[in-house]
């Protein structure tokens, strides 16, 4: 991930989220007082990582922009509260994703509840599109940026190679049983959840140097995964949605993004990015570009 610096004030943030858990994360604001208070972008990380992973690059973009940005762990992830740790699972993200949207609107002396934005990349890509499903009737959600996103868990799964799906099937059922069963997110010389070449050196580029990172999920993922379908809310949307997809993704084939954005065209602004991998958009020099018309969109639609 590229380096960016921006003056801000960071706020640590806590608020409840359901199963009586707690979410985690930090607000960062723009330095300075701002008349009227500044928008705010809620942003959810991707595939079993972490606040400190990969968001918070994007977050300094945004803060650029006179925007706040506000980044949280899912339950069971990072700083967060709820066991057990590291599950993934789509709609219980979203729930997540939800419950920050609920909490911002309570920061009034700080940001905009007004004027709200979503942020997912990856897994999240496909949150942030449910999310906006189910916020459709609310004003306040003004903008959406879906990068590389996952939309199709059935498509996914039928990506797998074929030799790993019996293991990955055994590995949720031990899980699921009680077993406490974790696989490797990536792994350079054995089963994991990623299982591309280039996944390993891209996963983890986004983990924040000098960090520990457990490179694990809990291994239900692979029973959750393929019922996990954010494709099939995108007909709900009323909100301006940014998708940027890569033409050369392969842990989410490009197919998937175009047909979710054909679903929803009056809503849904599409890019492609030529020749981008899943992790192009990540690092130089394609973030900056990429990041760059994502800001754009988000100053447009988050204008008083």
């Amino acid at each position: 991930m590229p380096k960016l610096t921006v003056a801000k004030t960071v706020v640590p943030v806590a608020f409840p989220c359901t199963g009586g858990n707690t979410c985690r994360g930090e607000l960062w604001l723009p330095q300075g007082a701002t008349s009227p208070p500044p928008p705010v972008v809620v942003l959810g990380h991707g595939f079993a990582l972490r606040t400190a992973d990969s968001l918070g690059t994007y977050a300094t973009r945004f803060v650029q922009e006179g925007m706040a940005a506000l980044m949280f762990d899912y339950r069971g992830f990072g700083a967060s509260t709820g066991l057990p740790r590291e599950v993934v699972d789509g709609y219980q993200h979203v729930l997540d994703f939800l419950s920050a949207v609920r909490f911002v609107k309570t920061q009034g002396s700080l940001v905009d509840p007004s004027r709200i934005g979503l942020f997912g990349t990856s897994y999240s890509g496909g949150h942030v599109l449910v999310a906006a499903a189910k916020l459709r009737t609310d004003p306040s959600l003004r903008a959406v940026i879906s990068q590389v996103p996952f939309v199709d868990g059935i498509s996914s799964t039928l990506a797998m190679r074929p030799s790993l799906i019996p293991q990955a099937a055994a590995y949720a059922v031990a899980d699921l049983a009680g077993q406490s069963t974790y696989v490797p997110v990536v792994n350079d010389r054995g089963f994991a959840a990623f299982d591309n070449p280039e996944d390993w050196d891209g996963y983890r580029d986004l983990i924040t140097e000098g960090t520990t990172f457990p490179n694990r999920v809990a291994a239900r993922v692979f029973a959750s995964l393929p019922v996990y379908r954010p494709i099939d809310w995108v007909h709900l949307i009323r909100t301006p949605v940014l998708m940027m997809a890569g033409e050369r993704d392969t842990l989410i084939p490009v197919r998937g993004p175009r047909a979710a954005a054909a679903k929803r065209r009056q809503h849904i602004e599409y890019v492609e990015l030529a020749g981008a991998t899943h992790w192009d958009p990540y690092a130089l020099p394609l973030f900056t570009s990429a990041a760059g018309r994502q800001a754009a969109f988000l100053r447009e639609r988050l204008q008083p």
